[in-house]
Formats: C-alpha cells, sequence, structure tokens
C-alpha cells in the first residue's frame, strides 16, 4: 500500500578549469590567462512517500535539500598591450572567493485520482526555495614589463539571492476508446526573487555598482491537446494559452528614487502533428510546433561582476523571452530514423561579450534579434551481432544569426555537422565494453563568434550479478583530452578569440547496489520555472 525511498547523495575533492583569451580592441591587444579552482562540493538529501489508497486513489509526497558549499579561487593574468606588439604593463587578479553558498528546497505533493481506466484527473502543488550567498575578495596588481608594482586595488563583492517558486497544476485525461484521446490543465506560478549586491573598492562601497534589486512573476496557464488514431494514422492538435506578468524594481545606493520595469503579455502556442505508419518497418511524420524559453533569474539580476579590472559580467532586467516556430519531417525505415527541419527564433537571447570603454568587455544576456537554424541529421540503430549493438547519428546543420539590437545589425551564417557513434560489446565472463565518440565541425555559435571544432572518446566496462541489483563500472571519458571550448569572433572595432577546457578526462570507478525494491512509479513533474534557477 505504501512506499518509502531514501537518498543521500554527497561530493568530495577540487573542480579546475583553464581558460582565456586574446582580444585586440580599438587596435590594442590584450592576453589573459585564467586559472580556475572550484573547491565546492555537493550535499543532498531526499525523501519520497507513495501512498496506494486504493485502486482509484495515490498520493506521492517528495522533499529534497541540496547544498553546493565551499570556498573558490581564480587567478588571472593579463598582459596588456600597446598596439599589437610592444608590451605596456601586466595586471594580475584574483578572485577569492572566502565563502560561497547555494541552498535549495523543494517540496512537491502530488494526488491522483483514476475513477476508471478512461478517465485520469491528477492534483499538484510545488515549492522551491533558493538561497544563494557568496563573498569574494577580489586584489587587481598592475605590474610594469619587468615586474615592477605600478598600482593596486582591492575589491570585494557579496551578492545575495533569495528565490521562492510557487506552483500549482491540474490535469485532466480522458480516453473513451482506442481511438481518442483528450488531454487538458491548468497551471499557475508565482516567482519571487529578492536580490541585494554590495561591492566595495578599497574598503569603501563603491554606491554605482552596490544595489538591490526585486524581481516579481506570475504565470497562468492552460492546455487542451487532442488525439485521433484510426488505423494506420494518427492525428494530434493543441493549444497552450500563456498569460505572464513580470515587474522588477531596481534601488541604488545613491538614491531613494527606484528604477521600475513591468511587462505582460498573452501568448498561444499551438501544436500539430500527422504521422502514418506505412507498414511494420516503414513511418512518416510531420510535426509543427510553436514554444517559448524564458531567461534564467540569474541573466535578470542587473549586477556588475568583475573577473578582472578589465573584463565584467552584468545581468539584464529588460530581457524577454524568446520564441520558437519548429516544423519537422520524419521518416523511419526498419533501424534508421531520418529528420528534416527548420527552427526560427524570435527575440532570442544569448549571452555575447562586448566592448565596454575603451579597453574593457562586459560579457551580458541580450535579446540580439532572430536565429535561423536548418537540420538534417539520421539515426541508426542496430544489434549488428548477439555480442555487438552500434548506434550512430550524423547531422548536418545551417546556422543564421541576424543580429539586430541597440544601433548594431549584422549577419552571421555558417554550415556545420555533428557526428557520433556508441558501440556496445559483450566480453567473455559477461563483461561490457561500450566505446563512445562524438565529433563538432566548426560552426556558428550565439552570436557572431564561431567555435572551433571538438570531439572527444568515453571508454566504459562493466559488469552485473544478482538480476542487475549490483553492478560495477570502469569509466574514462574524453580519453585524449580534446574536449574544449575554443570560438573566436570579430564585432566592429573588437577581435576576440577565446579558449578553455575542464576536467573532461576522468577515470571513475562505480559500484551500486539496489537495496529495495520499487512497487510504484514516482510522479515526475517538470515545472520550467525550476529549471531557470
Amino acid at each position: 500500500k505504501w512506499q518509502l525511498g531514501l537518498n543521500y547523495n554527497h561530493s568530495l575533492g577540487y573542480h579546475s578549469m583553464n581558460y582565456g583569451y586574446e582580444k585586440v580592441q580599438n587596435g590594442d591587444k590584450n592576453i589573459s590567462d585564467t586559472s580556475d579552482t572550484d573547491k565546492r562540493n555537493t550535499y543532498s538529501v531526499g525523501m519520497d512517500f507513495s501512498w496506494l489508497l486504493n485502486q482509484k486513489n495515490k498520493l506521492f509526497i517528495n522533499s529534497t535539500v541540496n547544498l553546493l558549499a565551499g570556498p573558490g579561487e581564480t587567478q588571472t593574468i593579463t598582459q596588456i598591450y600597446q598596439g599589437t606588439n610592444q608590451l605596456d604593463n601586466i595586471l594580475k587578479a584574483r578572485n577569492n572567493y572566502v565563502e560561497q553558498k547555494n541552498l535549495q528546497y523543494n517540496n512537491s505533493m502530488n494526488y491522483l485520482f483514476q475513477p476508471s481506466s478512461k478517465v485520469q484527473f491528477s492534483f499538484s502543488a510545488d515549492w522551491t526555495h533558493f538561497d544563494g550567498k557568496a563573498k569574494c575578495e577580489q586584489p587587481n596588481e598592475y605590474y610594469s614589463v619587468d615586474n615592477t608594482p605600478l598600482r593596486s586595488d582591492f575589491f570585494y563583492s557579496e551578492p545575495d539571492k533569495d528565490i521562492d517558486i510557487y506552483a500549482l497544476l491540474s490535469d485532466f485525461k480522458f480516453t473513451p476508446n482506442a481511438q481518442n484521446e483528450i488531454l487538458a490543465g491548468i497551471k499557475t506560478t508565482l516567482i519571487k526573487s529578492d536580490n541585494t549586491f554590495i561591492f566595495k573598492k578599497n574598503g569603501n562601497i563603491d554606491t554605482q555598482r552596490s544595489n538591490s534589486f526585486c524581481y516579481k512573476e506570475k504565470n497562468l496557464e492552460a492546455y487542451a491537446q487532442y488525439t485521433y488514431t484510426w488505423d494506420k494514422l494518427e492525428l494530434s492538435a493543441g493549444l497552450r494559452m500563456e498569460y505572464m506578468y513580470t515587474y522588477n524594481k531596481l534601488n541604488s545606493q545613491t538614491s531613494q528614487d527606484a528604477e521600475t520595469n513591468s511587462q505582460n503579455h498573452f501568448r498561444l502556442f499551438p501544436n500539430l502533428s500527422a504521422s502514418y505508419t506505412i507498414n511494420d518497418k516503414n513511418k512518416i511524420a510531420l510535426l509543427y510546433s510553436r514554444r517559448q524559453d524564458k531567461p534564467r533569474y540569474e541573466d535578470l539580476n542587473p549586477f556588475e561582476y568583475l573577473l578582472d579590472e578589465l573584463s565584467y559580467w552584468k545581468g539584464n532586467p529588460f530581457l524577454k523571452p524568446q520564441v520558437s516556430n519548429k516544423i519537422m519531417l520524419s521518416y523511419t525505415w526498419s533501424n534508421l530514423s531520418l529528420n528534416l527541419y527548420y527552427n526560427k527564433l524570435d527575440d532570442y537571447f544569448t549571452s555575447l561579450t562586448d566592448v565596454y570603454g575603451n579597453n574593457k568587455t562586459i560579457m551580458t544576456t541580450k535579446n540580439i534579434g532572430t536565429q535561423q537554424q536548418v537540420g538534417f541529421d539520421a539515426v541508426f540503430s542496430k544489434r549488428l551481432t548477439p555480442w555487438w549493438e552500434l548506434s550512430a547519428t550524423a547531422g548536418f546543420y545551417y546556422f543564421m544569426n541576424k543580429l539586430d539590437y541597440e544601433t548594431y545589425k549584422h549577419e552571421y551564417k555558417r554550415p556545420s555537422c555533428f557526428l557520433s557513434a556508441s558501440n556496445s560489446v559483450l566480453l567473455p565472463l559477461g563483461i561490457n565494453l561500450e566505446i563512445s565518440g562524438r565529433y563538432y565541425s566548426k560552426r556558428q555559435g550565439g552570436s557572431y563568434e564561431v567555435s572551433r571544432p571538438t570531439g572527444s572518446m568515453d571508454i566504459d566496462l562493466s559488469k552485473s550479478w544478482h538480476d542487475g541489483r549490483m553492478r560495477l563500472s570502469l569509466l574514462m571519458t574524453d580519453v585524449f583530452h580534446t574536449e574544449r571550448w575554443d570560438s573566436y569572433g570579430i564585432k566592429d572595432a573588437l577581435n576576440l578569440s577565446s579558449w578553455g577546457y575542464g576536467e573532461s578526462r576522468k577515470v571513475m570507478l562505480r559500484f551500486s547496489y539496489s537495496f529495495g525494491k520499487q512497487k510504484f512509479e514516482k510522479v515526475d513533474k517538470n515545472i520550467e520555472e525550476l529549471n531557470r534557477l
């Protein structure tokens, strides 16, 4: 009649990255190199409870706590040139995160009522609280070419974020017969985000950068979906309606007058699909959907962070959701699936690096225009022999970014391809060997930048006992340490080339044993607002 599940997870150790850039801005060159050590650890504990009152009623309760906490440090060395050949001075900067804490509570309850095999009702309530704090000491020191100290500044930043997300959902499913299915539902969410940011320079509060920011968002959504199946033909049509209201307020240290901004809109998101099963091995389908993506809460905060005195990151409270219209034609033939699609993003937003004064750059997320995507991919999956199974994907894409924001207008476009393959081989003694790899060609990035080619390969050895309840595996990811993020781009007087890589090459030994038995399926509600944390 009931089921109780408990879980605990705890990670140990540090994570490190290296990244940097070479830029030419207004004719002067800078070369920057950063070593980033993240000393935070994750801790999570959770409980879920399922209660089958009878065959018609089921209750599910879930509660989890996730904590990401610990110090961290970045060390950046920037060589500053006059022109492109004459080294003028060197900036040595450090971000010493003496405190970092992201604490998240999530509590949800779901009630399922199924009076008959044809009718089903579901009601859910969810509350998530996020608490993020940090304290960062940021010394910046300038040196001459012969390493003589020139000047130094000591910066200090202290961001504090509190976010509450409340959600109520209700769903209805009616299946009168094998040919018809009706889905309907309603959802309402409330987001409240309170943020403060303290920034000091040489012990004094910088009133231009220190402020508080409040963000509120209310959503009301309703949807209906109808599916009709007749012999080999299946038709489906749906419509989602959403009303969204946002309000934000920025209070600075120097003024009692707050900057406020509010927006509201009502939007419709239809979807249509038709599929026809020609025979046991052949199927064709045509799909259309209109969707939207909303910005992360972090991207809305108008606070000005700095990596060093020459590189900044800043949020944008005026971000609007981006809306996509996608159409796809799909054909399946035995073990091969072919997909051709076109997607257009309006009010397209992305994070891009822009000029900030004469010699500084700032990274901000903005609605920059329109992105269009045309793509074709083929997916093949088959067990070639009793001991060998192969899965492979090949994709060809064409991206076109039409940047049209502020006073900047330009078009960037480029074709690209993606290849991946996974081989699963059964060895003697019941050992399974899996070799997988992937490759991305040179491709257009989110805005004006171009991403360089990259790829990697993984190897995994595993064995299971006791009907899969006990499992041991040895995994090595990115065997040749080739997974990087390198890009370059030109925008007006800025010529930027960036590079970086993290701990993608890892060796992991895993052992798992399943003690309990899951009788009831867990209820998993996808609340979009949680994905924006």
